[in-house]
C-alpha cells in the first residue's frame, strides 16, 4: 500500500474515532469529552458546547439533548396544565 493512502486512512480513522469516543461520553458520563461547560445558571438545564455536539441536560429529562452545531439548542417546553 502506498504511503500517502495509510496515512490518509490514519488520518480519516482517527476522525472516526473521535465522533464515536465523543458519543459514548455523552451517553455514559451526560457531557461531551472535548466540550466546555456553559455556565449561565440556566433554570432549563445545563449546557454544554463541544466541538463537534451541543449537548444539553435537561432538569426534565433523563436523557441528554444532543445538537449538531450550528443547528438550535434548548430544552423543549412543556405545558403545565393550571
Amino acid at each position: 500500500m502506498k504511503k500517502w493512502l495509510k496515512i490518509t486512512l490514519g488520518v480519516v480513522g482517527g476522525i472516526i474515532l473521535l465522533f464515536a469516543i465523543d458519543l459514548i461520553c455523552i451517553f455514559t458520563i451526560n457531557r461531551p469529552l472535548f466540550a466546555l461547560k456553559q455556565d449561565d445558571n440556566d433554570p432549563e438545564g445545563i449546557y454544554y458546547r463541544g466541538l463537534i455536539y451541543n449537548t444539553v441536560l435537561c432538569n426534565e429529562s433523563s436523557k441528554p439533548k444532543i445538537y449538531l452545531k450550528g443547528f438550535g439548542i434548548g430544552c423543549p417546553i412543556i405545558n403545565e396544565k393550571q
